[in-house]
């Protein structure tokens, strides 16, 4: 059963890819009996950039929809996470009601922001065009820094960890 569902896992994605080749694939045959030519066209991958060639059919069916939806679905989910928080035992509490705000709009962020330059990626202005690339490629490799930085380091527990680890805290033993 893991074999199957790491199978599925691995090949869903790589429909869209696929497809997006196929659709862009077109073969021209030249000639009859013996001399016949054929060669095969492909306009899938930009001629500027290292990306999906923007405007044609395969993009848009491949790239762009899938890309929109997988936000929509992301969007939909936050604003139920946002319900559950506002509706929690823990509502009465400012402060965890915060601190979840705050981890639920983190992620949303981390995740999301570097897709939504994605999406622009679809003007045709050159010379934003490569801007938008450049920006899409930062926002998209350092999300790990990002994690890092929120969840690591600015963890009040992780800090006080470290600290106490490094002698620069010391513990406090409450006894009652």
């Amino acid at each position: 059963k893991q074999w199957y569902q790491r199978r599925v896992r691995g090949g869903v994605p790589m429909i869209f890819p696929v497809v997006g080749f196929l659709m862009s694939t077109t073969t021209a045959t030249v000639g009859s009996g013996e001399s016949v030519i054929s060669t095969k066209d492909n306009t899938y991958v930009a001629d500027l950039m290292c990306f999906i060639n923007p405007g044609k059919l395969a993009y848009w069916v491949t790239f762009f929809v899938p890309m929109v939806l997988v936000m929509l679905i992301n969007l939909t989910f936050f604003i139920m996470v946002l319900k559950v928080i506002r509706g929690s035992k823990s509502a009465d509490n400012k402060a965890d009601v915060m601190k979840q705000l705050k981890a639920a709009v983190g992620v949303m962020v981390l995740l999301g922001t570097g897709w939504i330059v994605g999406i622009l990626l679809t003007l045709q202005t050159p010379e934003l065009q490569l801007t938008l690339q450049y920006i899409f490629i930062i926002l998209n490799a350092i999300q790990g820094v990002f994690v890092f930085l929120f969840y690591v380091c600015l963890n009040e527990q992780v800090m006080n960890h470290w600290l106490i680890k490094f002698g620069l805290k010391t513990v406090v033993n409450s006894t009652s």
